[in-house]
């Protein structure tokens, strides 16, 4: 398996957003209202631990249409642990 290149990367915080729209099944084109978030989380979870040191959502919050993480970011900082020596990680 070829190893990602962002690999043993870290964030805190960091804030990810998704646009969701649920249709109803039983009236196929019907707009149904949002799931509550705590459903949202305990669906995605399962998908993206597959062992204890990969992500996890802790929070979900419905935020209004125009949100982009990108965008609306207060701010960013950077972290950089620079290693130096003969002795491979």
């Amino acid at each position: 398996m070829k190893k990602q290149v962002d690999a043993e990367v870290h964030a805190l915080a960091n804030v990810y957003h998704i646009y969701v729209e649920r249709i109803s099944k039983r009236k196929p084109g019907e707009v149904l209202s949002p799931h509550e978030p705590a459903v949202v989380k305990r669906a995605i979870n399962p998908f993206l631990q597959t062992d204890e040191r990969d992500i996890m959502v802790v929070e979900v919050r419905s935020v209004p249409y125009d949100f982009h993480d990108r965008y609306k970011a207060g701010e960013r900082t950077y972290f950089y642990r620079l290693l130096s020596g003969s002795r491979p990680l």
